[in-house]
């Protein structure tokens, strides 16, 4: 029994993510932390695709995930779709139930057609938990990882 408690102890100081995580000050708002976000041009198409690979760092279970993106130009502005009536935010939703503890993956296809578009951003987020409660997670607050 003491080897399986020493075991345990050292395996919670080498490797974080087996231990508590007590030690690690979360801000309020820590619900989802996004753990790989990319945005891509197909081809001289002018498309472009969004992908968002995040985690559910909360207690509760997540409804919903609305994630608010906006596109910009070499000058950093913001510029829209030339196809979609100048469309320059774009919402894409995660639906879940997404469980604490859990990851998901997202690819959007085909969000913009602007050939001047060199970034992505995420705006904001919006979280919907199961039990009816929402958060909304600005650019500034936004946890990636």
């Amino acid at each position: 029994m003491k080897k399986l408690l020493l075991i345990i102890s050292i395996c919670s100081l080498l490797i974080p993510s087996c231990g508590v995580y007590s030690d690690i000050v979360l801000p309020e708002n820590a619900h989802i932390r996004i753990r790989e976000f990319d945005s891509s041009s197909f081809l001289g198409r002018g498309s472009v695709r969004v992908t968002v690979f995040w985690e559910n760092i909360s207690y509760k279970d997540i409804k919903y995930v609305d994630f608010s993106f906006k596109a910009k130009n070499r000058n950093g502005d913001y510029v829209g779709c030339t196809k979609r009536k100048n469309r320059k935010t774009f919402v894409g939703r995660d639906e879940g139930p997404h469980y604490s503890g859990k990851a998901s993956n997202n690819i959007w296809n085909d969000v913009w057609y602007n050939n001047s578009i060199r970034d992505v951003v995420i705006a904001k987020i919006e979280i919907t938990f199961e039990d009816g409660s929402k958060v909304e997670i600005e650019k500034h607050e936004i946890i990636f990882s």
